[in-house]
């Protein structure tokens, strides 16, 4: 039952390829975040895996994912292909009983499922971790603040400057396209802005349980 507990407060999603060279640069193909809605399905429930994939040669999109799979679980059944999509959903509750008493996991506890999520732009393997046999909403993004203020639908910062950045929530990374990030897994990170640019800039935010929000904006350096 420890174990089982540990996985739910573990990252809710690993890409099993180191990011390089920076963890917080936009400008290379990745996977940025793998967000199931909602995190957590209770009995019967249906949810939906997107993630927020970044390209090296263009803007950040957000993509279903070509496979997925709960093949280390035996609540594989989770996972299923309807007409031209993946969609989760959840056993009853009789089946989530047995699946409790087979990994020793407390009487209505929730179970996680980890699935393993491949996207078409890449060849590598992102886990993300379900929660089953509960309901959990993902989060709503806190306040920001950038240089002191909130963001506009375009964030325009000037060049060779530092500007701070501020969330409002304790599990946070930004990421850019322009310029250089100090801090980016801290709420309160600095971009430091360089020469003139355009890219975007992302702020991702975790509940600590599986849930997620992102954010894009447009940056202009100038």
């Amino acid at each position: 039952m420890i174990r089982a507990w540990m996985w739910i407060f573990l990252a809710a999603c690993t890409t099993r390829t180191p990011v390089a060279p920076e963890a917080w640069q936009l400008d290379q193909d990745r996977v940025v975040a793998v967000r199931s809605t909602p995190p957590g399905l209770a009995a019967g429930e249906h949810g939906l895996v997107d993630a927020l994939i970044a390209h090296a040669d263009g803007p950040t999109t957000i993509e279903p994912p070509s496979t997925l799979i709960a093949a280390h679980s035996p609540l594989f059944g989770t996972v299923n292909f309807l007409f031209d999509h993946y969609e989760l959903i959840a056993p009853d509750d009789a089946t989530l009983a047995d699946a409790r008493s087979d990994l020793g996991i407390a009487a209505g506890a929730p179970i996680p499922l980890e699935v393993e999520c491949d996207f078409e732009t890449f060849t590598f393997i992102t886990d993300k971790q379900v929660l089953l046999g509960t309901h959990a909403d993902n989060p709503e993004l806190g306040s920001i603040a950038i240089a002191g203020h909130p963001p506009a639908a375009t964030v325009t910062v000037a060049r060779d400057t530092d500007v701070a950045l501020h969330a409002f929530a304790s599990t946070t990374r930004w990421l850019t396209s322009c310029g250089e990030l100090a801090d980016s897994e801290e709420p309160d990170a600095v971009l430091h802005t360089g020469a003139a640019c355009a890219g975007e800039l992302v702020v991702v935010e975790r509940d600590g349980v599986g849930g997620i929000v992102w954010q894009v904006w447009p940056l202009v350096v100038e």
